[in-house]
């Protein structure tokens, strides 16, 4: 797997849900507010881009199977794409977003997803 990863503004512009992100991580933050631990088999990842309106998110280095649970959570809260640095697969939550995304990224699959499991799925 990829050790970068991004969570995406679906609309130009930094995403309605950016408030609502930072106040769904807030519980989670530790170490600078950048590390986020989340579940109980000590899954943690490194979100860059908190700190600023942002149309873009920096996922790095997570770890743990939980991990993919809050990046989940964090595309419906946020109303995000995900995509590892590599552009294959972009994920969405829905297929109103999967028609649009061929027309950002021509070359990547898109699919849906409905939870974390998918998402780790969808990796590999």
């Amino acid at each position: 797997m990829s050790a970068d990863y991004f969570l995406v503004s679906i609309e130009p512009g930094p995403p309605q849900g950016q408030q609502a992100v930072r106040d769904f991580l807030a519980p989670h933050m530790t170490a600078g507010d950048v590390h986020i631990e989340w579940g109980d088999d000590g899954s943690g990842v490194d979100i860059y881009g908190l700190e600023r309106d942002f149309e873009l998110l920096t996922l790095n280095r997570p770890a743990g199977d939980q991990i993919w649970n809050l990046v989940y959570e964090l595309m419906r809260v946020g109303n995000l794409m995900f995509a590892p640095s590599d552009g294959n697969p972009i994920m969405v939550l829905d297929h109103a977003t999967r028609d649009a995304a061929p027309e950002m990224s021509p070359e990547s699959n898109v699919v849906v997803v409905s939870s974390g499991d998918e998402i780790r799925e969808a990796l590999g």
